[in-house]
C-alpha cells in the first residue's frame, strides 16, 4: 500500500525562539511578543530576519490602553496601576499595616489602624499624615484639644470647686456651758460661721455672747465694739440700733434664746471674719435671730463688730450671758478661697 505523508496535522508550539535549535516546517515559536510558524525547515535563521523560513503568526498588541509600557512602570512587587488626570501612574507599594485609601483625588496607602475603629465609641480623626483612631474616653470625660492643639484627646474635668471650703463643724446635742469653735488657720484668711437650730436650757435663756480664739483659747484681754441693727415683729413692731464699745466680751444683743422646751422657736447665727491672719485689728460682720417667745415674735438682728486683738485668730468661742446651757445647735465654718 502507498503511504501518504499529510505532514503536520496541528502546530508544534516550541516555546521561544533559540537560534542553536532546528526548526521542521509547522513548527511555532515566539519572539518579542510576537508568535512565529516555520515554513522551511531551519537552523540559525532568526525569525524577525529570515521570511523565507517564517511567517507570522500574531503580531503583539500595543502595551497598555494607552501605549504605557506597565513592565517598565511598575518597577517593585506589589505596585499598582492606577489612572491619574491624565495617563496611567505608579502607586508605589506600601508598607506592612498601611491599607488602600482614597485620596483628595488619587488612591493613596493610609495605616490601617487609623481606618479601624475597633470597639464601640472609637473616633476617627486626621493628624498630619493621615486618618488615626482615637479610642473611647471613659464615664464622664469629655473631649478637647491637647496641649498642642493639633489632635482630640479625651480629658477628665474635675469636679466644680466652690470658694467657700467646709473647714469643720460641730453639733451640740446636750448642755454645754460654751460652744468653742476652733477651726481658722493660714490656710484661708476669711472665715464664715453658720449655726443653726441654736437652743439654751430652762433655767433662765440668756443673750448669745461671744470672744475670739488665739492659740485655741478664749481670748480674754482683748476689746470688742459693735455696731447692729435689729427688729422685731410680734403683734407689735420694734427697731432700732444699738452696740458696744471697748468691752471685754461682746454681748451680740439683749434678747433671751429660746429654750429647749419651745419647738417652734430656734436662732440662727452668720458670721463672717474678714482677715484672722493679719497683724491689725479684726473686723467682721454678723447677721442672727429667729423665733422668740413660743413663734410670738420673729427678730433680724444685723451689724459689725471689732477686735483689738492682732494675733492670728484660730476661731471663736460663743457663751450665753447667764452662764447657762447650750442645749442644741449646728454649727459649720467655711474658709473663703482668695
Amino acid at each position: 500500500m502507498a503511504t501518504i505523508n499529510l505532514g503536520s496535522i496541528k502546530f508544534n508550539w516550541k516555546g521561544a525562539y533559540n537560534n542553536s535549535t532546528a526548526y521542521a516546517v509547522d513548527d511555532v515559536v515566539s519572539s518579542s511578543g510576537n508568535s512565529y510558524v516555520c515554513i522551511q525547515a531551519s537552523q540559525g535563521n532568526a525569525v524577525g530576519n529570515a521570511t523565507a523560513y517564517w511567517n507570522i503568526m500574531s503580531a503583539a498588541g500595543t502595551n497598555g490602553s494607552n501605549g504605557t509600557d506597565l513592565s517598565s512602570l511598575l518597577s517593585t512587587r506589589g505596585d499598582l496601576v492606577f489612572k491619574n488626570a491624565s495617563a496611567l501612574a505608579r502607586l508605589a507599594k506600601g508598607t506592612e499595616g498601611q491599607v488602600l485609601g482614597q485620596g483628595a483625588n488619587d488612591p493613596a496607602w493610609v495605616n490601617g489602624s487609623a481606618k479601624t475603629l475597633t470597639t464601640q465609641g472609637d473616633l476617627l480623626y486626621r493628624d498630619g499624615s493621615g486618618l488615626q483612631r482615637l479610642a473611647k474616653g471613659t464615664a464622664a470625660q469629655t473631649l478637647q484639644m491637647n496641649s498642642g492643639a493639633n489632635a482630640p484627646t479625651w480629658t477628665t474635668v474635675a469636679a466644680a470647686s466652690a470658694d467657700w471650703v467646709k473647714v469643720g463643724s460641730t453639733n451640740v446635742s446636750s448642755g454645754v456651758t460654751l460652744m468653742s469653735l476652733n477651726y481658722f488657720s493660714s490656710t484661708y484668711n476669711t472665715y464664715r460661721i453658720i449655726g443653726r437650730d441654736i437652743k439654751g436650757d430652762t433655767t433662765g435663756n440668756g443673750a448669745l455672747n461671744f470672744r475670739v480664739n488665739v492659740g485655741g483659747n478664749a481670748s480674754t484681754s482683748d476689746q470688742y465694739s459693735s455696731a447692729q441693727y435689729y427688729v422685731e415683729r410680734g403683734s407689735s413692731t420694734s427697731s432700732g440700733h444699738q452696740g458696744e464699745y471697748n468691752q471685754g466680751i461682746l454681748n451680740l444683743g439683749a434678747w433671751d434664746m429660746p429654750d429647749l422646751n419651745n419647738n417652734n422657736a430656734v436662732w440662727y447665727i452668720d458670721m463672717t471674719f474678714y482677715n484672722v491672719n493679719t497683724s491689725k485689728y479684726k473686723v467682721a460682720s454678723y447677721k442672727y435671730g429667729g423665733i422668740r417667745n413660743g413663734g410670738a415674735a420673729i427678730l433680724d438682728v444685723s451689724g459689725s463688730l471689732n477686735t483689738t486683738n492682732t494675733s492670728a485668730l484660730t476661731g471663736i468661742t460663743l457663751y450665753k450671758s447667764n452662764s447657762t446651757l447650750f442645749t442644741g445647735g449646728r454649727f459649720t465654718v467655711y474658709g473663703l478661697k482668695e
